[in-house]
């Protein structure tokens, strides 16, 4: 059977730290978490201050300002070790088969074949989509590489998805 559609994408660090942040922004709920924890320290720092513990609210007030650059540059460093360690994964070229149905991923690693009905999500971004087969795993598909015939039929999937 002949796909509808058909794709590639060549996965690199920019591709992969994209996708991580996409995780941990969409699906985890990160930025929410950094914006809660900031506020609940800004608050205990003001807290402070009306209590007139001026070496306190310094603290709590610093500790807002410190704790979301420690964050990021910790899951950078952590996206960094990541790549790093997945040698088969960098610079490998995956092929997409788009069917009525499924699409199938083809690279030198393996072969996969996936339902839509059976994703956990589908999420769009800037540069990709990005076919959720877990809450932390999925296929990458470069849009620049996409015809917008396809970029139109994943969107279908997606509404799909809400529907059910």
């Amino acid at each position: 059977m002949e796909p509808l559609f058909r794709t590639e994408t060549e996965y690199t660090y920019e591709k992969y730290a994209a996708y991580c942040k996409m995780i941990w922004n969409q699906i985890g709920n990160m930025k929410r978490s950094i914006i809660w924890t900031d506020a609940a320290l800004v608050i205990v720092s003001l807290l402070m201050i009306f209590m007139k513990e001026y070496k306190l609210a310094v603290l709590f007030f610093t500790a807002a300002v410190v704790f979301p650059a420690v964050l990021y540059f910790r899951m950078n460093r952590q996206m960094k070790k990541a790549w790093e360690s997945n040698k088969a994964a960098q610079g490998i070229v995956s092929k997409f088969a788009f069917y009525k149905e499924y699409v199938e991923q083809n690279n030198p690693v393996g072969t996969s074949k996936v339902k839509y009905e059976e994703l956990f999500d589908i999420v769009e971004g800037r540069e990709a989509f990005y076919l959720m087969i877990a809450n932390n795993q999925g296929f990458i598909i470069d849009k620049a590489k996409c015809s917008e015939e396809l970029q139109h039929f994943i969107r279908e999937q997606k509404e799909r998805r809400k529907e059910k």
